[in-house]
């Protein structure tokens, strides 16, 4: 089967304005954190560093994610006009009725239950079970591995935060 056998997908100008929207937030609460003024200079230690850390790596990674849209959608575009596909081709993503809305709907649902219980029963256990609830819900099957990597990354960025970076997490039941 060739490039030429499969079908050509319509060009998607809503992830192209996401990508966009993502690098411009971005950007602009960089420069916010940037030019925010601290009593240090800039350290680990300082108040600053963690928002310009977040918001560059979330600005790295928007811009990434613009180009390869943006490359994507030249491509369709120029696929499509060379291509004897009629325009109103669509997906079955377009289709509301084929949309699987189960997955998304759970994660809300799981996000909310974060929130609610993050400060009674604490960072560690909340993110244990938001990681192992929202790996089940996006179709993992191996939960031994989940449950080490949920245990693991909660314990490192807990730690990480408390001890390293000073700032305090809810500690909730856990007698931290």
């Amino acid at each position: 089967m060739t490039a030429d056998d499969h079908p050509v997908a319509r060009p998607r100008v809503g992830t192209v304005l996401f990508g966009a929207g993502a690098f411009a937030g971005g950007l602009a609460l960089l420069l916010l954190a940037w030019h925010e003024k601290g009593d240090t200079a800039f350290s680990p230690a300082n108040e600053r560093f963690a928002p310009i850390v977040v918001t560059g790596l979330w600005t790295v990674l928007s811009a990434l994610y613009l180009v390869g849209q943006l490359t994507r959608f030249v491509r369709g575009v120029a696929a499509a006009k060379t291509a004897a596909v009629p325009a109103e081709t669509d997906d079955a993503a377009d289709d509301p009725a084929e949309v699987h809305w189960r997955a998304p709907l759970l994660m809300v649902v799981a996000l909310v239950a974060y929130v609610l219980l993050l400060e009674p029963v604490g960072f560690l256990i909340t993110t244990f079970a938001f990681y192992v609830a929202a790996a089940a819900i996006l179709g993992s099957r191996v939960w031994w591995r989940e449950l080490v990597i949920g245990a693991a990354m909660s314990a490192v960025i807990y730690f990480s935060f408390t001890y390293l970076l000073e700032l305090t997490l809810p500690p909730g039941v856990l007698p931290l």
